[in-house]
């Protein structure tokens, strides 16, 4: 089966956060994107390049203030 990869931005309480998730290429797009306070969703050829670029959005909302799980001291 083929997958294909993603990140995933939501945002709550002008907040961020981004994760890198697959999807199949049987999956229905709806209903594996009905995800709460959802803000963008950018595909990716590979994983180690979502993973890459869910790293780096962490780190500029970490370094921004913005990000959603807290302050970050770094």
């Amino acid at each position: 089966m083929k997958y294909y990869h993603y990140v995933v931005t939501i945002k709550e309480n002008e907040r961020f956060l981004a994760y890198q998730d697959r999807i199949a290429e049987c999956d229905n797009l709806i209903c594996k994107l009905e995800i709460k306070n959802l803000f963008a969703v950018n595909m990716f050829t590979t994983k180690k390049k979502a993973e890459e670029r869910a790293r780096f959005w962490n780190q500029c909302y970490r370094e921004n203030g913005i990000y959603l799980f807290g302050d970050w001291q770094g």
